[in-house]
């Protein structure tokens, strides 16, 4: 526990850093190591944060933990104080549609995963490896082709993660706000300025503003810094993510390829959507359908992600209500990052250093498999 308490500690100081100061006189956590609570909720002066008991000696879930103490503590400035101006004065009947959630919850989870970086818990191939995850599951979505980042966030209440088949239609404001971040922050350090610099700017003209800020004030104020086109063409454009090409300027040789796919985002055996355009729209597939086999094999991811890598059709046997269902599917392909080799040289090398506190040995095939989402991943297959 004491062990615990010190890494929480050395989270405390490098998110100090970011912002060159705090802004309260004491701060607290509360945990919970109940292994039923799974949540963490900033206050301005405190976070209440439910962790199961193993983030004391399994470092997964210690990681895990780490991170939820990083997203909350960046609340304490972003959100708590640097507030969007929708969020100021609450109209809690007819309810608020702030557009900067991209800003106050996509810029946090980013710096969990920067600050977990910089204190030593998160290496940077966990770090890059997370930025392609979140990006092949932002962009296998027929809705990151559709809306817009400015959209999804202002629609949050009505409608986020809440109807049938939402990725035909949605975008996750968390995880491509988490892009946007890093594409800005990346953006930056290959010319001038850091995400950092923008990011405490913002702060000090809006962090005790009276009426908030409003995406306009983000975008003035990284204009600053030259990064004004780049949010606009993110946020206010749909499919307009500019990652790979940030990726391969970082020094990275980042190979986009064609990969099957069933056309589902899966919950377990559950279907949680139906991708429209998709094999398995044409077959008939429904949200909520559960998969009860795959060619006569009873279900299991493992087995069910081999297929889809070596059929070009799947029958499937489905439990719809109280029924049972079989339907052949023919698989089709989207495109996505396969391959991450970093491939710098000494000015990348010191780029990424200074950046995270690490980087990549050169040559080295960064592996994908690391994809870390206190909320949940959730990805097409």
């Amino acid at each position: 526990l004491d062990a615990f308490v010190d890494d929480v500690q050395k989270l405390a100081r490098v998110t100090g850093e970011v912002f060159g100061s705090f802004p309260f006189a004491e701060y607290t956590f509360v945990w919970s190591f109940d292994s039923r609570m799974h949540w963490g909720l900033e206050h301005a002066n405190s976070t209440l944060v439910g962790v199961g008991p193993l983030c004391l000696v399994d470092p997964e879930a210690r990681f895990s933990a780490l991170r939820v103490a990083a997203h909350e503590l960046v609340h304490a400035w972003n959100v708590c104080r640097l507030k969007p101006a929708a969020l100021v004065n609450v109209d809690l009947v007819a309810g608020g549609f702030p557009g900067e959630l991209w800003v106050a919850e996509g810029f946090t989870r980013y710096y969990e995963f920067l600050l977990t970086a910089r204190a030593g818990f998160c290496s940077a191939e966990r770090f890059f490896a997370n930025v392609v995850n979140y990006h092949r599951g932002t962009t296998s979505r027929p809705g990151y082709e559709r809306t817009t980042l400015l959209d999804s966030s202002q629609a949050t209440f009505l409608n986020h993660h809440r109807y049938p088949n939402a990725a035909n239609t949605m975008i996750d404001y968390y995880d491509a706000g988490m892009l946007v971040a890093f594409d800005v922050d990346a953006y930056l350090r290959c010319r001038q300025g850091t995400l950092d610099t923008g990011f405490r700017a913002l702060y000090t003209q809006f962090g005790a503003s009276a009426s908030g800020y409003t995406h306009d004030d983000v975008c003035s104020v990284f204009a600053e810094l030259g990064a004004e086109a780049l949010i606009r063409a993110e946020v206010e454009t749909a499919g307009a993510l500019s990652t790979v090409e940030r990726l391969r300027e970082l020094g990275f040789t980042c190979d986009v390829t064609a990969v099957p796919t069933l056309g589902v985002v899966l919950d377990g055996e559950r279907i949680v959507h139906v991708l429209e355009g998709s094999g398995a729209e044409a077959a008939g597939l429904h949200c909520d359908d559960r998969i009860v086999a795959h060619d006569g094999l009873a279900f299991s991811a493992t087995g069910l992600a081999w297929l889809i890598a070596h059929r070009t059709t799947l029958e499937l046997t489905v439990r719809r209500g109280d029924r049972q269902h079989v339907r052949t599917v023919s698989l089709g392909t989207r495109r996505e990052i396969g391959r991450l080799v970093f491939e710098g040289g000494a000015e990348h090398e010191a780029r990424l250093t200074a950046w995270l506190g690490s980087c990549p040995a050169v040559g080295a095939e960064i592996s994908l498999r690391p994809y870390d989402n206190f909320h949940g991943t959730e990805r097409a297959v």
